[in-house]
């Protein structure tokens, strides 16, 4: 079958910029995965796929630019154009011909390679939009995708500064960049003609008399955008399995390579949106949407095929291994004995209804090694199989990541912390397993030991920026208090990382819904493409919302919602009867009885200069009944203000009921008065986040 549509993709990925200081580390890793992911996932009975990549010293304005124009700018209608981009972003001052769209005077770029160096200049925002119409002249789809940002530390902003905490700043540097002297060259805005603009752009008419309204008009054609976070925030980038990710690419392409089926722009991104904003503190990746393109569309224009239910089995004779036709970028990882990646092993006869029930299996493979698109796997099988033979094999287990501690501070009370961590790892009593990392890039947490107190805070944000209740005093038995906690920080990890790549259900299947009261006591359903951020400024204004889950499929299934807290709490057994609910086809049950849960920040957060935080829910959905509750765990108590400003009363640790019960100490309090009472599953994710505004007097 010859292909009848072209999808003309350029990815762009710089790591090593002319000036040492602006280097990163991970974007050409993330360039390289997405074009692996079009390899392997366009479907190509139906796209012919053309891709040009441009890296490092390849990637000038000047090649940017001319790859739009003669490679992207071939897309004819039914076609599909991608861009991808990976590096460093930045702002410039706009011309006032553009002061109408910016009001804050200043242009979002992208820094090319040769940007910053003599007569260089980035490529801003209303050239891309200049580009992007040229491209789609003949109606392609449109998809554009940025990993990059424009401010912070640890991120891809060229504008990064140095720690000013002498004392932490070889342990907790991330990434920095500086502009050195190359920043004068952006105080002025540039001139008007330098900018590429619309044929029909009247440049001299604007740049002459702006001030008579004379202003350029930037093209909005229909595309839509998908960006690794607000121009405001950074774009992190982290250590993943040994190597360096942005984890906006990196939880974009964990959706998009375990998804069974063919997902829309808006599902995708609520995903991602709820994978990073959980995994990284202040980056929330957004979905836009320009000339009215449709945010429920197919991702690439339903150019990528489903995942396959199964996969091949066979032997490498150049590398004298049987291996499997998937690797990393699909989710296996590889191990030791049960703690790695286990597929079952059928003959190549098997159907997929054979496939369910496991005792037709005729063995086991593990992988021990995972390469990006392969994995070399050892066998257990009931008949030792000839090196010419093929079978299907499906996943049947996928070890969870252990939680990567960095540990920094005073010797002494690290010396504690590193024993008792060993010590239960090695004796076994460590259920969540917490491994010390040397390297704060590696690391999911920090503990900071100083001024004879442990603080855990996430490594993405500043070490004394604590988490949880900071633990007094270097002995055994306070660093045994914080080895207690991070067990229960991995577990509560663990089960918001939980997923089935192998699942044959799309994971939008059950929908959570959710719906905010107003203060007129009337409901509104809010959109599922939207971003669920509530604002409030006085405690009495605090946002009430409730949520219901909803049966797309065809099946009934069994459905749990676990709430996992910003403290690490995690709880099922209050939000439904028994922790789950069969729900049948086309069927709908309410989360606590159709209670509204308000949203909250605590007054100790807003102490420590913190206005927000993000509570977290995750679906599970099975065709056969399971125990929720047994994810179920007490949280943690906040950490203590610099300075007490109340008293308040808690209930110790006691049951999850009283944790969750109405209290201004918690950021989701609501009424637990609600009544008490492997087959295919999936899980998805939904992420509340709660705003306390400064009231101006």
């Amino acid at each position: 079958m010859n292909a009848s549509r072209n999808l003309y993709a350029l990815i762009v990925g710089i790591n090593e910029y002319p000036i040492p200081s602006h280097r990163l580390k991970g974007c050409v890793n993330d360039a390289r995965a997405i074009k692996q992911f079009l390899e392997t996932r366009v479907d190509r009975n139906e796209f012919r796929l053309d891709i040009k990549t441009l890296f490092d010293s390849q990637a000038t304005r000047l090649n940017i630019i001319r790859e739009f124009e003669e490679h992207l700018g071939q897309a004819q209608e039914n076609d599909v154009v991608f861009f991808y981009y990976s590096g460093h972003g930045s702002q410039e001052p706009a011309h006032e011909a553009f002061w109408h769209l910016e009001p804050d005077h200043m242009n979002e770029t992208l820094v090319c390679w040769d940007s910053r160096i003599e007569d260089g200049m980035d490529l801003a925002d209303k050239e891309l939009s200049t580009l992007i119409e040229m491209v789609s002249m003949n109606n392609p789809h449109v998809i554009i995708i940025f990993d990059c940002c424009n401010s912070g530390s640890g991120s891809r902003d060229i504008n990064d500064a140095l720690s000013e905490e002498p004392e932490l700043e070889d342990t907790l540097a991330r990434m920095v960049q500086r502009m050195d002297g190359t920043a004068d060259t952006y105080k002025n805005p540039r001139a008007l003609d330098s900018y590429i603009l619309p044929e029909n752009a009247d440049i001299e008419r604007a740049a002459i008399s702006t001030a008579e309204n004379d202003m350029l008009i930037i093209p909005e054609t229909v595309h839509i955008a998908l960006a690794a976070s607000r121009s405001d925030q950074t774009a992190k980038e982290t250590s993943i399995r040994g190597q360096r990710r942005g984890i906006f690419t990196y939880s974009l392409l964990e959706i998009l390579n375990n998804e069974a089926h063919n997902i829309t722009y808006a599902d995708l991104m609520r995903r991602v949106r709820s994978k990073v904003t959980n995994r990284i503190h202040e980056q929330d990746p957004q979905l836009e949407s320009y000339g009215r393109a449709d945010i429920h569309s197919l991702f690439l224009g339903g150019a990528s095929k489903p995942k396959p239910r199964y996969h091949f089995l066979s032997y490498d004779k150049t590398a004298s291994s049987w291996s499997v036709d998937v690797g990393q970028v699909h989710g296996v990882k590889a191990g030791n004995g049960q703690n790695t990646t286990i597929f079952a092993i059928f003959p190549m006869s098997a159907d997929e209804q054979a496939m369910k029930n496991l005792q037709n299996a005729e063995g086991y493979a593990y992988v021990y090694e995972a390469l990006p698109d392969k994995s070399y796997v050892s066998l257990e099988m009931w008949n030792p199989p000839r090196t010419t033979a093929s079978f299907k094999v499906i996943i049947t287990s996928i070890p969870i990541e252990p939680l990567n501690v960095f540990l920094v501070g005073d010797e002494a009370g690290i010396r504690f912390l590193q024993t008792e961590i060993r010590n239960a790892a090695q004796i076994g009593t460590q259920e969540e397993k917490v491994i010390i990392v040397n390297n704060i890039t590696d690391a999911t947490y920090t503990v900071l030991a100083k001024d004879n107190q442990y603080t855990i805070a996430r490594s993405s944000d500043d070490a004394r920026t604590p988490l949880v209740e900071q633990v007094p005093g270097y002995s055994y038995a306070s660093a045994e208090k914080i080895t207690s906690f991070l067990e229960r920080m991995a577990k509560w990890e663990k089960i918001l990382s939980l997923d089935n790549p192998a699942s044959t259900l799309p994971s939008n299947t059950v929908e959570i819904q959710i719906f905010q009261q107003l203060h007129t006591g009337d409901e509104v359903p809010l959109s599922a493409g939207n971003d669920f951020v509530f604002h409030y400024s006085h405690p009495a204004e605090a946002p009430k919302f409730r949520l219901r889950l909803v049966n797309h499929g065809a099946r009934k299934l069994y459905c749990a919602l676990a709430y996992l807290s910003s403290q690490f709490d995690i709880n099922t057994s209050d939000l439904f009867p028994s922790g789950g609910v069969w729900i049948g086809p086309g069927g709908a049950a309410d989360v606590i009885a159709g209670q509204y849960f308000t949203a909250s920040v605590a007054d100790v957060w807003l102490q420590l200069g913190k206005n927000s935080v993000k509570e977290s829910f995750k679906l599970i959905a099975s065709t056969r009944e399971f125990d929720s509750t047994l994810m179920e765990q007490p949280g943690i108590n906040k950490p203590k203000a610099p300075i007490s400003t109340r008293s308040t009363t808690r209930g110790g640790n006691g049951t999850l009921n009283r944790l969750l019960s109405s209290s201004s100490d918690r950021e989701l309090s609501f009424n637990t008065s609600a009544p008490r009472e492997v087959d295919d599953w999936f899980t998805s994710e939904l992420t509340v986040q709660v705003v306390r505004e400064k009231v101006i007097a």
